[in-house]
């Protein structure tokens, strides 16, 4: 009994609309050059054995442990939005929990780029300058009506 009973999706639709709908489709459809297969890497290095995920050379949940003692303190102690100094502190002091790590770029004899991280010396974090004059100010939130 259910195999009888059609959905409205599976009527067919008037020739005009159809012819309309092809035409259309065929006039905005998107030309994708044919696929290719990838070329081969060659691996970097090969991993003997499988090793734990590490951030900054510490286990996920040690990682987490420093982030969150560094978050937990700006946010508690200060309520209130966050700001760009804000940001800046946290940076700061998570950058000196995690031993001041830094990236070493070294260009092999092949042309690859081998990254290394070090522990830096330096008294302050990489700041990286991101130019956001003409981006525009941000929209004051709506206040909310006093209920009567």
């Amino acid at each position: 009994m259910m195999a009888l009973r059609r959905s409205r999706r599976t009527k067919t639709l008037p020739g005009h609309l159809r012819d309309f709908l092809l035409e259309r489709h065929l006039k905005n459809a998107a030309v994708l050059p044919a696929l290719r297969p990838a070329a081969p890497v060659s691996p970097v290095g090969e991993c003997l054995q499988e090793e734990p995920l590490s951030i900054h050379g510490r286990s996920v949940q040690d990682y987490q442990d420093i982030y969150r003692s560094v978050m937990d303190s700006p946010v508690k102690k200060r309520a209130g939005r966050y700001t760009l100094q804000k940001g800046i502190e946290v940076k700061q002091r998570l950058w000196e929990k995690l031993g001041r790590p830094a990236l070493l770029e070294t260009v092999q004899p092949d042309g690859r780029v081998l990254i290394t991280e070090i522990r830096s010396e330096s008294s302050t974090p990489p700041q990286i300058k991101v130019d956001i004059s003409k981006e525009p100010l941000p929209k004051e939130p709506r206040r909310k009506r006093p209920r009567h």
